[in-house]
């Protein structure tokens, strides 16, 4: 009699298992998994005028590709981390202001740069961030 009711309980949980137990379908590039761009970060937010960073992009998702541009100096390197080192003009100079107010942005004597990336996943989903390096001339 035990076994007539476990024999007769094994059919029912198979079917359970079937309907309940769903595989979640990748999309049609195989992944699966949102693109989520969470932060920019660079090692200093100050550099001297000959001085270089590494800028690292915190991402997560499939197959991410990362673009980097910086509105002056040299981006080197690719992937999630690169090496930002200044060259040229920065984009908002400040160099004619007195150290206390600086054209009231980045009070020091120097420039702004603005380093930006964009991630893109295996689907064509994009974000973009950008962070501010000030650069002492």
């Amino acid at each position: 009699m035990k076994l007539l009711k476990i024999v007769s309980v094994i059919p029912f949980l198979a079917i359970l298992l079937f309907f309940t137990c769903k595989k979640e379908e990748p999309d049609s590039n195989g992944s699966n998994t949102p693109l989520t761009f969470t932060s920019l970060l660079a090692e200093k937010d100050t550099i001297p005028s000959s001085g270089t960073i590494k800028v690292t992009a915190v991402a997560s998702g499939d197959d991410l590709n990362f673009t980097w541009k910086a509105t002056a100096g040299d981006i080197s390197g690719s992937g999630a981390v690169v090496t930002y080192s200044h060259s040229g003009t920065p984009l908002i100079c400040c160099g004619n202001c007195s150290a206390a107010t600086c054209c009231g942005i980045c009070n020091k004597p120097g420039g702004l740069n603005i380093i930006t990336c964009m991630v893109e996943d295996a689907n064509n989903n994009s974000e973009t961030k950008s962070i501010i390096i000030v650069v002492l001339l």
